[in-house]
């Protein structure tokens, strides 16, 4: 009887453990399900990623760079008209440059990857050339290249024409005869030209982050500073007139035209020009200094006249009086 009571008790043991194993199985059936559909659902939308970004990709072979797949885009870019007519061709044999072939090759083998480099490409049914940034790596699991190419030929104009334009803006400012300089709000020298050293002496690194005020005489701070105020402050100011002391010790005298530099609507600083008038200002000054002379001379031949014992006129050829004496 106990026996027999024992055997019940296993088999209805037994029946429990199978139950429960039934049950993990089916969970791990349900799990499976779960994850065998999301992974097609990863799938799904890689592969639409793949197939719809507007960027180049692509997969080859490791040896003879035969490309594997491609989207749209690559075949866009390469001169394709579809995928299918892609596969199998030469990953390389669009480059214009033959050098960047081996180049690719050496730093794929040598790094596993390259990132961003530039390249020029030709299109196969077009034969545009552009510029693209090439970046690949080696996937050792399936021994394959996979990478991107990216169309930055506009950006390369845009930088091309920007150098261009800095270029021009160089040359303009280095041949202009004047000095250009750049000041901040407090006077702080930011930029000057290279005719800075040839007119006053001083190097770039000399001025550039002293305020303007060092160069300027002690006499006429006064002066420069209120004349800087009024033009931050919005007061229309064409031209100053102001000395400068060149390196030599020499006081020069500038011609300066100033127009405020903007920021987001607020004022910074200002930009402008000085024109070396000294010359101009000792001209200026020999001719007041000869009128003065003149006049003197006048003067004192108009007393001698007067002083005299006799009498003294001085008439046109027309006989009209222009002068007696007393």
């Amino acid at each position: 009887m106990n026996d027999r009571s024992k055997t019940k008790q296993a088999l209805i043991q037994e029946l429990a453990s199978l139950r429960e194993r039934i049950t993990e199985l089916e969970q791990f059936e349900s799990d499976r399900k779960q994850t065998e559909e999301a992974l097609r659902e990863s799938e799904r939308k890689y592969r639409n990623l793949y197939h719809c970004a507007q960027v180049g990709l692509f997969e080859s072979s490791m040896e003879e760079a035969k490309i594997i797949s491609c989207n749209q885009c690559y075949c866009d870019l390469a001169g394709f008209p579809n995928v299918e007519s892609a596969i199998g061709m030469d990953l390389l044999q669009l480059y214009v440059n033959p050098d960047d072939r081996e180049k690719v090759k050496k730093v794929l083998r040598t790094h596993g990857y390259t990132t961003n480099h530039l390249l020029q490409l030709k299109n196969r049914l077009t034969g545009k050339i552009f510029w693209v940034e090439f970046s690949a790596c080696i996937n050792p699991s399936r021994n394959i290249i996979e990478g991107s190419l990216i169309d930055v030929t506009e950006r390369k104009r845009a930088e091309e024409a920007l150098r261009e334009s800095k270029y021009k803006y160089k040359s303009l400012i280095e041949n202009i005869p004047d000095i250009i300089l750049t000041i901040d709000m407090e006077g702080t020298i930011t930029f000057v030209s290279r005719r800075t050293n040839e007119i006053l002496g001083y190097e770039d690194s000399e001025m550039i982050n002293m305020a303007i005020f060092n160069f300027i005489p002690e006499e006429d701070h006064q002066r420069a500073m209120e004349s800087l105020q009024r033009g931050m402050k919005g007061e229309k100011i064409k031209r100053i007139q102001m000395p400068v002391t060149a390196k030599s010790g020499e006081k020069l005298f500038f011609e300066f035209y100033f127009t405020r530099i903007y920021k987001d609507g607020a004022v910074v600083g200002a930009q402008g020009t000085a024109a070396d008038i000294t010359e101009r200002k000792l001209a200026e000054s020999q001719r007041k200094a000869a009128l003065e002379a003149l006049r003197l001379s006048e003067e004192n031949f108009r007393r001698s006249l007067e002083d005299l014992p006799l009498g003294v006129r001085i008439v046109t050829v027309e006989g009209e009086i222009i002068y007696a004496n007393q």
